[in-house]
């Protein structure tokens, strides 16, 4: 990801102080501007609004972050991706929750992260862990995830766990769409494919360690980033696969979420 001006989204919850607490850490490590951005609903505004954004701007200028506050009334969701136009990341909040509520994931959020032309982390209220360790999703045909998580890791100084699932290998116990015979060959061969993807970087001045897993792509990161205490799950989104792993990912994972567009897909 390249230095630039970061957008940090807030909605006034109690969510926003650690929306900003992120995006604090990565506009310094960037170097880069923070444009604070909170939308209202002119049915329902905020009492003191103006107040609020001004305590949240606080952290960030006495890091000695350029702020810029802005405030808008209508649909977040274009704004937000309006705002984005030129921006190097954005930061926002989704409210996940668990249920019917983790099944639809907050409108707003999904919306951007699927229309954003730059990189989106979304942060829950759940999330924990420091950003030492990042848990990359790599499926091996798109390299541009892996190649923003080492990115960022190089600039915040953490290491990369790149983690590539294999869906059509059983996990222990369960069954899949092949014999569990053929589940060894399948592994191997995506351990290969992960390491020469990995050398394919080049010297990176990044820990970077792979891992190949058996099962759903979406559960296996989500169970990793929790078990490796992470503090960030990198995954790619493409514009023709709204859904899938992506949204589970950021519906699920205890840590905040980072979303890349993946490459284009070749025309046929």
């Amino acid at each position: 990801m390249t230095a630039g001006r970061v957008l940090c989204a807030v909605d006034l919850t109690p969510l926003a102080p650690r929306v900003v607490a992120l995006a604090a850490v990565l506009a310094c490590a960037k170097g880069a501007s923070v444009t604070l951005l909170h939308v209202a609903d002119r049915r329902d505004p905020e009492p003191g609004a103006a107040d609020r954004m001004e305590a949240l701007a606080l952290p960030l200028r006495s890091l000695g972050i350029p702020v810029t506050i802005a405030t808008e009334e209508g649909d977040p969701a274009p704004a937000i991706l309006w705002y984005s136009s030129g921006a190097s990341l954005v930061v926002m909040g989704t409210h996940g929750g668990r249920g019917v509520e983790r099944v639809m994931l907050g409108s707003v959020a999904e919306k951007v992260l699927d229309h954003a032309r730059c990189p989106v982390i979304t942060v829950r209220e759940e999330s924990r862990g420091a950003l030492q360790r990042i848990v990359c999703g790599v499926d091996l045909v798109d390299g541009v995830p892996l190649e923003a998580a080492v990115a960022l890791a190089r600039e915040i100084r953490a290491e990369v766990v790149a983690v590539h699932a294999v869906p059509d290998a059983p996990e222990e116990g369960k069954h899949a769409l092949v014999p569990a015979s053929y589940g060894p060959s399948l592994l191997a061969e995506a351990r290969k494919s992960l390491e020469e993807a990995i050398a394919a970087l080049g010297e990176t001045g990044v820990s970077i360690r792979g891992e190949v897993v058996p099962g759903r792509p979406h559960r296996q990161l989500v169970r990793r980033a929790a078990q490796e205490s992470a503090g960030l799950v990198v995954v790619g989104v493409h514009s023709h696969l709204f859904g899938g792993t992506t949204h589970r990912v950021v519906r699920e994972a205890d840590c905040p979420v980072l979303t890349v567009r993946g490459a284009p897909a070749p025309e046929e």
